[in-house]
């Protein structure tokens, strides 16, 4: 076989994929011809596609000196560069390329990727542009170039390229969930769904694909259809823990028949070796309240050869502490905190059994070890403050002051709405419609209602803006009046000047309960600041007691068995907006009503 047929036969092995065969190719050319800046740039491509980014370098280099004017060689360079976290190189070699064959479609895209990366959005979208402009099937272009201009911030225009992108390559399933994502991303829940079933049809399987189609469905309302994603879904990817996690949570939510953790136990089942699989079935047969199948799971974790990680020894500890078996628990803790001495949540769980079994000392010099890891830890902060608490530590007061971190305000409604009722009216139907479950969420404090899903302030809807904008305007008027103490956990985030751009949500939903709902006593871990506005209270009756339906301050999680009564009860009124600290203990009473009690709630995140 001559020279040519041998680099012929190497660039196919190199384009299926056959990395071995083509290096076993590689090693029967002849002496003579090793020199050969042909077979050279074979041997650069494998090892780039290998993997081996400082041989490939160093061959794309001797190439480029014994070349300079041929642009596969600058690209190639190029390529390796980027791959190693050399940009400004990689940039510079494949500006070279373009330099010597302006019409090189690989050398635009790779352009536009450099770009994009170093946050060049606007560059990064007019290179893509060029780029399918002389190339119109390349879908890796439209797929760049709406990603570029959705950074950019025009996510109109995005969707526009993604669709041209997709009429241009219609059997191409990325793009059509490209176009799924940011459809999704405006909102557009039934259309994007559309695009998902596209790239599903065309071939697209992934557990990203089935997590975002079943996520536009339940968004559009249409729940039954978003649970039978999610099943295709686990049928395909039986060991991802995570969508087993959100057919359980849906199922739940959709109130359909059968056992929302069947799925999930036959996997871990045929997966025996699966540690997140093992896991997740435990969690939600504990937030089912299913204690003996808890520990029938635990039986055949003994004989499944499984690697117990600390998530798995912490919930053998906590089943062994809620089944009154607090000996075993502290030793399997002890273990734990032994073993893994950073795991917050080790660290954490223990904590609150040390604070049941009447140990509190204990539970706040483990708080305190979390929080030396991280300050704005908001459990671990929660928990401190019970153990301050019971040891009636003058602290308390200092860490919990109920009077001043707790605030109520009225909310102004905006300009346009003289009548209040007829603001939070309307705002009460906008929300409505956003509730689509028939259940309370599996893993939430909700009981005896629904809770809408994804950032609330997301959806499009007139009202929903501007009450974003009232919200931010009296939150940064209200942080701005803080205290200004260092040390304090809560009080030390006030910045010297807080505008309503400077507030950051790190969620945002409504719940709607109904009569006899509640939420039961919890803190909000991915907030620093957190807030309730009432939408809509319900008419009580006249035997009613005072307290029904009112939010509580200050009595921990009652699973823990302290007896520790509220600081603090606020009664609910509409438009009234009450601010508090993410780690202060709060939930609600029960109220008796056929009316719903509608509320907005929102946590933000520390300020500067």
């Amino acid at each position: 076989m001559d020279l040519n047929a041998i680099l012929r036969q190497g660039f196919k092995l190199l384009n299926k994929g056959e990395y071995e065969r083509c290096a076993q190719l590689c090693k029967t050319v002849p002496a003579r011809h090793q020199k050969n800046g042909g077979f050279l740039f074979l041997r650069a491509r494998l090892l780039e596609r290998q993997q081996q980014l400082g041989d490939a370098r160093a061959l794309y280099e001797r190439l480029v000196s014994l070349a300079p004017d041929n642009p596969q060689f600058h690209l190639g360079l190029g390529r390796v560069l980027k791959a190693e976290g050399n940009q400004n190189a990689a940039e510079m070699q494949v500006r070279r390329a373009l330099a010597l064959e302006p019409l090189l479609p690989e050398a635009e895209y790779l352009l536009a990727m450099i770009l994009l990366s170093s946050g060049r959005y606007d560059a990064a979208a007019s290179v893509a542009q060029k780029l399918v402009s002389g190339s119109p099937t390349f879908a890796k272009g439209w797929e760049l170039l709406a990603a570029a201009l959705q950074r950019a911030g025009n996510l109109e225009a995005a969707v526009d390229a993604c669709r041209s992108g997709c009429q241009q390559c219609p059997q191409h399933p990325r793009l059509h969930y490209a176009l799924g994502q940011l459809l999704r991303e405006q909102c557009d829940f039934d259309l994007a769904a559309i695009s998902y079933q596209k790239a599903e049809q065309l071939g697209l399987a992934s557990a990203d694909l089935y997590q975002n189609y079943a996520a536009a469905l339940g968004d559009a309302g249409n729940q039954l259809e978003a649970l039978a994603v999610i099943a295709r879904g686990v049928a395909v990817y039986p060991q991802n823990a995570l969508l087993h996690r959100l057919y359980a949570n849906l199922h739940f939510e959709t109130q359909a028949s059968g056992d929302p953790v069947e799925k999930v136990w036959e996997s871990a089942r045929a997966h025996k070796t699966n540690t997140e699989l093992w896991k997740i079935l435990i969690e939600l047969l504990d937030r089912l309240g299913r204690a003996q199948d808890v520990e029938s799971a635990f039986g055949e974790l003994a004989d499944s050869g499984v690697d117990y990680s600390a998530g798995l020894l912490t919930l053998r500890a906590k089943h062994l502490s809620h089944r009154g078996r607090m000996e075993e628990a502290f030793e399997q803790f002890e273990a734990v905190v032994s073993q893994y001495p950073d795991d917050p949540d080790g660290l954490l769980n223990f904590a609150m059994c040390l604070l049941e079994a009447g140990q509190a000392d204990r539970s706040i010099s483990l708080c305190d070890h979390i929080l030396d890891n991280n300050p704005f830890d908001q459990l671990a902060l929660a928990y401190l403050g019970v153990g301050l608490r019971l040891m009636n530590d003058p602290r308390e007061a200092w860490f919990c002051d109920y009077d001043r971190m707790v605030s109520v305000s009225d909310l102004p409604v905006p300009s346009g709405y003289e009548d209040r009722g007829r603001f939070f009216s309307e705002l009460a139907e906008t929300l409505t419609v956003l509730h689509h479950a028939k259940a309370r969420p599996l893993e939430q404090t909700v009981r005896g209602g629904t809770q809408t899903t994804g950032f609330l302030f997301r959806h499009p809807h007139d009202i929903l803006v501007k009450l974003e904008r009232q919200l931010r305007t009296v939150i940064a008027e209200s942080v701005g009046r803080f205290p200004q103490l260092p040390n304090h956990p809560f009080w030390r985030t006030r910045p010297a000047s807080v505008t309503p751009e400077d507030i950051k949500f790190s969620g945002a939903w409504s719940v709607r309960l109904a009569g006899q709902g509640f939420h039961t006593n919890h803190v909000h871990p991915t907030g620093w600041l957190s807030a309730v506005l009432y939408v809509a209270f319900p008419q009580l009756s006249a035997d009613a007691q005072d307290t029904e339906g009112c939010i509580q301050f200050g009595e921990p999680l009652r699973e823990l068995k302290l007896d520790l009564p509220p600081r603090r009860i606020i009664k609910p009124e509409v438009g009234k907006l009450v601010l508090f600290p993410s780690y202060m203990w709060h939930g609600t009473i029960p109220f008796h009503s056929n009316e719903r009690r509608i509320t907005v709630a929102f946590d933000v995140l520390p300020i500067g």
